[in-house]
């Protein structure tokens, strides 16, 4: 006799209601009510498709923000921050390194180098 897979089926739906369901990241809803504060400037949950979540909308979100296909805020500002300058050179050679062959960067470091021995 061969197991069917309705068996198998019916084995794994009990064993999911014996145990029970893992928690999810959000907690099931019916109004934005049941939802709670995230606290501080985070704002409120606001409740779609039986879950809470940061946003069903773009207005759910604060300024500069958008509500993203994952229904959380994301930034609408995609760039990446420059990079902070590098410190002052400590040494002529370093300073010579950083001018990458530019002759007027180069006298510059010949000079402030000098200027910091006499």
């Amino acid at each position: 006799m061969t197991k069917s897979p309705f068996i198998f089926g019916a084995v794994a739906a009990i064993a999911l209601l014996i145990a029970g369901c893992p928690p999810s990241r959000f907690a099931s809803c019916k109004t934005d009510a049941d939802c709670g504060d995230r606290g501080g400037d985070a704002g409120k949950l606001v409740c779609y498709n039986l879950r809470c979540v940061e946003c069903h909308y773009d207005g759910d979100c604060g300024d500069g923000k958008h509500c993203g296909s994952n229904n959380v805020c994301e930034s609408l500002d995609t760039r990446t921050p420059e990079a902070n300058g590098l410190p002052p050179a400590k040494t002529l050679g370093e300073c010579a390194k950083r001018c990458k062959g530019n002759p007027a960067c180069g006298e510059s470091c010949h000079d402030q180098f000098e200027n910091a021995r006499k």
